[in-house]
């Protein structure tokens, strides 16, 4: 065989298999094992997508995809974004979340960095469930659910978090 799954959590690629991971995807590089001439094939899942606009459906952002805001975006109609990468939100550039929806930043790896506006509306989530590094010179206006759970938030010079109440297991400075 060239790719076997010896267990619900380890992959094994052997002679010439080929594991390739698309965009959405995360993949446990500590669970899988390479031999002869197999490979993990990562280029689906790279790159930056620049967003603006709005987003009314489900999305999931893998681990090496970057998510940029360079205009305005809006979160509505129940979407679930979820991003695995980093996710930077540009100056003089609002994302919204609307109520119904939410975005979650989850990955090993993954940096956020609001310089603009992010606006959680009463009924909308924004949550920080696992980062390596979060940033806030921009302003965060919460009415809604701001939750970290994992990672560390530090509030920069000129940052400002507006806020009915932000929920944490990790760290704010």
């Amino acid at each position: 065989a060239l790719a076997t799954a010896t267990s619900p959590s380890t992959i094994t690629i052997s002679d010439t298999g080929r594991f390739i991971a698309m965009g959405g995807a995360t993949v446990p590089t500590d669970k899988i094992t390479i031999s002869g001439d197999g490979y993990i094939d990562f280029s689906g899942m790279a790159g930056t997508e620049n967003v603006s606009g709005s987003i009314t459906g489900s999305r999931d952002y893998g681990q090496a995809q970057n998510v940029n805001v360079i205009g305005n975006w809006e979160v509505k109609n129940n979407a679930y974004v979820i991003i695995r990468g980093d996710f930077i939100v540009n100056e003089n550039v609002t994302v919204t979340i609307r109520a119904g929806s939410q975005i979650v930043i989850i990955g090993d790896t993954s940096k956020m960095d609001i310089s603009g506006t992010l606006n959680i509306e009463a009924g909308a989530s924004f949550i920080v469930a696992k980062s390596e590094n979060t940033e806030i010179s921009g302003t965060v206006n919460n009415n809604g659910a701001f939750y970290i759970n994992m990672g560390t938030v530090e509030i920069l010079e000129g940052g400002v978090v507006n806020s009915r109440g932000v929920s944490t297991d990790g760290h704010i400075y």
